[in-house]
């Protein structure tokens, strides 16, 4: 099947999940991802902003502005993204592709981004990562040091055993879902 296919298949999957699974599902996601160790002592976190059913990351700001975290959200600049400080929930403006994204704040380099939580349309169990296939999040993981955590969330039925995978493709160190975490055999920076 082609990358195309898979994307439709899980878009119209995720776009009948109902608001209480959303909520529920993302609810389990976000605790599991609080819990995890590299999440809590990173000084630096890039989260994204939901659309399209994806879930939901308003728990993690909220605990990242109570602990002090640096929050940074991407900002779609030309053909690449930029992550932008966010100080305030108040600083989100609707930018390209209907995404909310900080209408100011400082850019922040990638090298200072300890973890980058990602979404996807689909994942597979070997970390490649399924977006919507403007290669956004592949050319911005690409230019990332080794240095960073990068973990999906997704549902469980975003998961498939293999997804296609191009040379540009970029892959994830973890998924997190409403069942299960899965780490994939990458280097994985060590917890600071």
């Amino acid at each position: 099947m082609s990358k195309n296919v898979f994307r439709e298949q899980l878009l119209r999957l995720r776009r009948a999940l109902s608001q209480d699974e959303r909520s529920r599902f993302s609810s389990i996601i976000q605790q599991t991802l609080l819990a995890e160790e590299k999440f809590r002592r990173a000084g630096t976190v890039a989260l994204y902003s939901p659309i399209d059913q994806e879930v939901e990351t308003g728990r993690l700001a909220e605990w990242g502005f109570r602990h002090g975290k640096c929050l940074v959200y991407p900002r779609i600049c030309g053909e690449h993204l930029e992550f932008a400080r966010l100080c305030s929930p108040d600083e989100m403006r609707v930018g390209r592709f209907g995404v909310q994204e900080p209408e100011c704040g400082e850019v922040v380099p990638l090298a200072e981004i300890e973890v980058m939580v990602v979404p996807g349309v689909g994942f597979d169990e070997d970390g490649c990562r399924l977006g919507y296939g403007k290669g956004y999040y592949d050319r911005a993981l690409h230019q990332m040091p080794g240095v960073s955590w990068v973990v999906g969330l997704g549902y469980e039925f975003q998961v498939m055993p293999a997804l296609p995978r191009q040379s540009h493709d970029q892959s994830l160190h973890a998924l997190i879902t409403e069942r299960r975490i899965l780490h994939f055999n990458m280097q994985i920076p060590p917890s600071a």
